[in-house]
């Protein structure tokens, strides 16, 4: 067993000790605000890149709207459970299952500057 004994002389340091001690209590709301912080930036670029990468879509935007941060004394989490952000992140292959998948062309119906999706028509 290893036991370690700090003993500060001097005054000015113990008191500069003591107030680290007392801002390592505020954890908490430390990662709040990084939690908070950290969704505003990541809300902000995927509004940037909604009229950018996808056109009429407005997937990236719709991704930026469902963003969640949320933080503990532990630490601060950030997360995007839009569905499909992960695979045009990460890059896959989307297999075709029981249902039929939509091709966009040029000639698809746009209201309110989203495509139209074919239940929709």
């Amino acid at each position: 067993m290893i036991h370690v004994e700090v003993k500060v002389e001097d005054a000015g340091l113990a008191a500069e000790l003591r107030g680290l001690k007392e801002d390592l209590r505020g954890r908490t709301e430390m990662y709040e605000s990084i939690a908070a912080g950290a969704g505003d930036a990541v809300r902000g670029h995927l509004e940037k890149r909604s009229g950018v990468s996808s056109p009429n879509t407005g997937f990236y935007a719709k991704a930026g709207r469902s963003v969640q941060g949320s933080s503990d004394a532990d630490g601060a989490e950030v997360v995007i459970p839009h569905r499909g952000l992960a695979l045009r992140y990460y890059g896959g292959e989307v297999e075709k299952k029981d249902r039929l998948l939509a091709v966009p062309t040029k000639n698809v119906a746009i209201r309110d500057g989203e495509r139209l999706r074919p239940r929709e028509m």
